[in-house]
Formats: structure tokens, C-alpha cells, sequence
């Protein structure tokens, strides 16, 4: 064999030969992940149930025995429908705001 062969300045990596390894390591990578990961639109087969809730300004101790909507307290005698009617809005408000107001009194200092 040769003297150049066997010569260990010649079998040395520089600092180019392993920045060009190292990015070629991380173009793969990223292919790979890029190639590897698919979206697709879920098609689920029924959407979420909902639950029809009622805000009540007013409390009843007595819980109704065959409530037809769900609120934070029990009202009883709140209609006189044979059906459970929709609560709706014949108007819209006068003051609509995007802002929200703190509607609590502040304790007295």
C-alpha cells in the first residue's frame, strides 16, 4: 500500500464534512416528518349533543317534578304552556357592548 492510504491526515472529517452531514440529517428528518404526518377532515358520525339551559331570575324552594329545561335554580310555576315552549326574544336590545361590567358592589373599605 501507499504511503497517502495509510497517512491519518487524509481519513480526517472537517468541520464542512460534518455541518453538510448534519444538515443532510435534518433535510431528512424534516421530510420525514413532513412526508410522515397527514390531516383529514373527521367525519364523525353525529355532532355533540346540546343541552338547553335557562338562566332564572327567580328562586323556588319547591323543585318542579317535570322540569323542561335545565337553570342553576329551581323555578316552579314559570308558564302554563301544555308544551315546552323555547324561551325567545320578540326585539333585539337597544344597548348592545362588547364590553362586560362588573356588576357586584365593591365592599365598603
Amino acid at each position: 500500500m501507499t504511503e497517502a492510504t495509510l497517512s491519518p491526515t487524509s481519513s480526517r472529517v472537517g468541520s464542512i464534512d460534518r455541518l453538510s452531514f448534519a444538515l443532510f440529517l435534518a433535510i431528512v428528518l424534516h421530510v420525514t416528518v413532513i412526508i410522515g404526518i397527514s390531516f383529514d377532515i373527521y367525519h364523525g358520525s353525529t355532532p355533540s349533543p346540546s343541552i338547553e339551559v335557562t338562566l332564572s331570575t327567580t328562586v323556588s324552594e319547591k323543585p318542579p317534578e317535570d322540569a323542561d329545561y335545565m337553570a342553576q335554580d329551581n323555578q316552579q310555576g314559570g308558564g302554563e304552556l301544555a308544551e315546552s315552549a323555547t324561551p325567545s326574544v320578540t326585539q333585539l336590545s337597544e344597548h348592545v357592548t362588547q364590553k362586560t361590567f362588573n356588576t357586584t358592589p365593591e365592599a365598603p373599605p
